[in-house]
């Protein structure tokens, strides 16, 4: 098999882990964006 074959091949299998680690963190981003947002909001308050 050429080397760029098993070049593809790698990239697509790290490719397809990025996107499944990503899903799996998005939450967790998305909570923290959340809490920022909030912390912003309340230091008005303060």
């Amino acid at each position: 098999m050429p080397h760029g074959h098993a070049h593809l091949r790698y990239n697509s299998a790290l490719c397809y882990w990025l996107a499944g680690t990503t899903m799996e963190i998005n939450p967790y981003l998305n909570r923290i964006k959340d809490l920022t947002e909030r912390t912003e909001s309340l230091r008005g308050y303060l």
